[in-house]
């Protein structure tokens, strides 16, 4: 996209976060921000940031695993903006724990998220995005598409769908006026761990402890995704543990999977 100001964008997990990162940062550019989330008071708190940046914002509950929110958010959207032109599926959630201790509905949960979420909004956004004169998709995806992480083997399937599917997306929109990004970061410095409910409480206090500590800031992340929108779109990765993880998946993979191994050991000794 050339032109960011004046533009509306629809940012899910927008209240906290990544999100809340994005919101901020295509504020700062001049954008109008619609924040879905399910987290009320944090949609009130990053909408009120957003307003103090000079430009319009507005809130809206939706829980994306279910088609009919995101229809209702779409009709929320044009009601309150009159149009849309960036779509941002940031919204995702994740579980430690194996998958044999993993329930079914936790299950479900994960890819109604992670992935359905992504599917239903592209589907109820796209025939808006392609009114427009310039539009851009931003899916996130993660590190964890590349090679499976253990303990987090639902999620690393989700995030290696919206890879997928943001691939095929990406070629359906050639010769379009709508972009499409997907993001591939790999740690980055949220409470994605404290809110995902766990199997093993333990080991995931400890991680998200590590992960606020040294991970990758989420407003370094949003700098970048709103520069891979305004330029050519496409796979952005982030964070060196994620350039790493491409790199020996594509040279050295039998390495690759048994530095998973050794990180299963590892966690092993937190339990």
């Amino acid at each position: 996209m050339k032109q960011v100001q004046g533009r509306v964008a629809v940012v899910t997990g927008g209240a906290s976060g990544i999100g809340r990162a994005l919101s901020l940062e295509l504020a700062r550019a001049g954008a109008h921000i619609a924040i879905a989330d399910i987290d009320e008071a944090s949609m009130a708190a990053t909408a009120g940031e957003v307003r103090a940046l000079g430009v319009q914002a507005s809130t809206h509950r939706i829980d994306v695993s279910k088609r009919e929110d995101i229809e209702r958010l779409r009709d929320e959207v044009l009601a309150a903006h009159g149009t849309v032109h960036i779509l941002i599926n940031n919204a995702g959630i994740t579980l430690y724990g194996s998958i044999e201790n993993t329930t079914p509905q936790a299950i479900d949960r994960q890819l109604g998220i992670n992935l359905m979420g992504v599917i239903y909004g592209v589907q109820t956004f796209l025939p808006v995005l392609r009114e427009q004169d310039e539009a851009h998709i931003v899916n996130m995806s993660s590190m964890a598409a590349i090679s499976g992480i253990p303990m987090q083997s639902i999620y690393c399937a989700s995030k290696a769908a919206v890879r997928a599917f943001s691939e095929s997306l990406s070629a359906e929109m050639c010769g379009t006026q709508v972009g499409v990004t997907w993001v591939m970061p790999g740690a980055v410095r949220t409470s994605l761990l404290d809110k995902a409910g766990d199997s093993n409480k333990a080991v995931t206090d400890k991680l998200s402890s590590l992960l606020k500590k040294y991970a990758y800031k989420p407003e370094r992340l949003a700098k970048h995704v709103l520069a891979n929108i305004k330029s050519k779109g496409g796979e952005l990765r982030l964070t060196m543990e994620c350039e790493v993880f491409y790199t020996m998946n594509r040279t050295a993979p039998g390495l690759l999977r048994a530095s998973m191994r050794g990180a299963q050991r590892l966690a092993n000794r937190f339990e």
